[in-house]
């Protein structure tokens, strides 16, 4: 072991040395080779048929893929390339051809069955293949949501979105604003950027600058999310800093009393929860969340909102779901339905089993991501309580260590989220087994260099033994992150409401 990790220091000097300081942006053919490598890894891509071009950090991303869904995650997977400043998608979707009439039945019937979009009044009307959605929803966050689950289904190349958002109540602009402003500080990848925003009649403008494609678009998803916001204009310009750490924020060290305000005020603003049932305590940074709410969807949603807050060490999901109760044949019998109309799921044979508003799923899928992908539908579907995920995932072969290892460093090098941070970590692995150690200035980059190595082909199992400055962890308290890979449920693949987030 101890000759493996210093294996595996030696690797990591070798690459922080081969590649551009932080002070020189990567090189266009450099960049270039990352984004192909990058899509090629990812299972939510077939990215056979796709070229890729840079030219001062605008990535250029052609051909053709399969799927709406998949051409989607395309551009965020490219975002989120350390020096990436831009994506210019000139990617066409080929799918097989299904009738128009399909295409509407499957498409309302999913926005009918989603837990998400109760309330809204929805229109759906296809041609060529091209879904056109229209009517009233009651949020951004909601329009952003039906636009995800209709990108979903089989057969849809295209998608135009014409909803309005017609919220139920109404708030002073500045009141958003102030609510607006204070999402983007709490969020830690955009604490300390200067970002500013504007709010005229309900709808914010951002402007200002970032450093990379993935802030600007994670900025534009977060004030999304606010009450009454009713559309986001993104104007934030991306730049290459030479030192990004002399421009963002370190987060300080808050009081408990603090960290509890602060995630009373982002629960309470994310308009996608029903926050009055929840209940959340802090103790040295550690986050434990009680109480209740209406949907499985809500209290992931919950737990995300907390790991992203700036001064969060740990977060513990205790929430129950108290969703309204549905026959479990009906359940059941939409499950199956959507699951087989996905663009990502229907050449799968899953089979469902419902029992007292808990899904049960079983059977073979091609990757993690289809797993996680399987359950995240199941848990936004109505009636749902809680789901058991015992789907398999196709065997993967087992790589000697030195190769792990060395991709494992690759992919969080070149990762915008932890790229910054390689120079404090530390991989060892040992029979798939991977050990990350070091120390960061955030839970979310802790959080985000475990599920980087968790989707590593070849691992079997993560021990996240990473800390975040200025908080102890006893290991033995937080067996979670010590689970084998392939059983878990990984609920980040396919997060429901942030599809250009994870």
């Amino acid at each position: 072991m101890r000759d493996l990790c210093l294996r595996c220091c030696a690797l990591l000097a070798a690459l922080l040395l081969a590649t551009p300081a932080l002070a020189d942006r990567p090189a266009d053919a450099m960049l270039a080779t990352w984004v192909r490598e990058a899509l090629e890894a990812d299972p939510r891509i077939d990215a056979k048929s796709v070229e890729v071009a840079t030219e001062k950090g605008i990535v250029t991303l052609r051909g053709s893929v399969p799927t709406l869904a998949g051409k989607r995650y395309g551009i965020l997977t490219a975002q989120r390339i350390r020096g990436v400043l831009g994506v210019i998608d000139q990617v066409d979707v080929e799918s097989a051809p299904r009738p128009d009439a399909d295409l509407v039945r499957t498409v309302e019937r999913r926005i009918q069955r989603s837990a998400a979009l109760a309330g809204g009044k929805i229109g759906v009307v296809a041609k060529s293949s091209r879904v056109t959605l229209s009517g009233q929803v009651r949020s951004w966050s909601q329009r952003l949501h039906a636009e995800l689950v209709a990108s979903e289904v089989r057969g849809v190349e295209a998608l135009d979105n014409q909803l309005v958002v017609q919220a139920g109540t109404q708030r002073p602009d500045s009141e958003v604003k102030s609510d607006v402003d204070a999402a983007l500080a709490r969020d830690a990848f955009l604490v300390g950027l200067p970002i500013r925003a504007a709010v005229e009649r309900g709808k914010v403008t951002l402007s200002g600058a970032v450093s990379s494609a993935y802030e600007k678009t994670r900025a534009g998803t977060q004030v999304g999310s606010v009450s009454n916001v009713r559309g986001v204009e993104n104007r934030i310009q991306v730049e290459w800093w030479p030192d990004r750490s002399a421009r963002v924020a370190v987060p300080d060290a808050d009081d408990d009393a603090g960290l509890t305000q602060a995630i009373r005020e982002e629960l309470a603003q994310d308009d996608r929860i029903d926050a009055s049932g929840i209940e959340a305590s802090i103790a040295s940074g550690r986050v434990l969340l009680r109480g209740s709410v209406p949907s499985e969807r809500q209290r992931r949603l919950a737990e995300e909102d907390a790991r992203n807050l700036v001064g969060v060490a740990w977060v513990t999901n205790e929430l129950r779901v108290a969703a309204i109760a549905r026959e479990d044949a009906e359940i059941k019998g939409e499950l199956e339905e959507v699951l087989t109309g996905d663009s990502a799921l229907f050449e799968y044979a899953i089979a469902v089993a419902v029992h007292k508003g808990t899904v049960t799923l079983e059977g073979d899928v091609g990757s993690g991501y289809h797993r996680a992908h399987a359950a995240a539908i199941a848990s936004r579907t109505r009636g749902v309580q809680e789901v058991e995920n015992r789907l398999r995932t196709m065997a993967v072969a087992i790589a000697a260590d030195e190769v792990l290892s060395r991709e494992i460093v690759r992919r969080l090098e070149r990762d915008w989220r932890t790229g910054a941070v390689m120079s404090r970590l530390n991989v060892e692995v040992q029979d798939g087994v991977v050990t990350l150690s070091g120390d960061v200035n955030r839970f979310a980059e802790r959080r985000a260099a475990e599920r980087i190595a968790r989707r590593t082909p070849g691992v079997r199992r993560v021990r996240n033994e990473i800390i975040v400055d200025r908080y102890p962890y006893p290991w033995e308290e937080h067996l979670e992150d010590d689970e084998p890979v392939l059983p878990d449920w990984d609920p980040h693949w396919d997060f429901p409401d942030w599809p250009w987030i994870v």
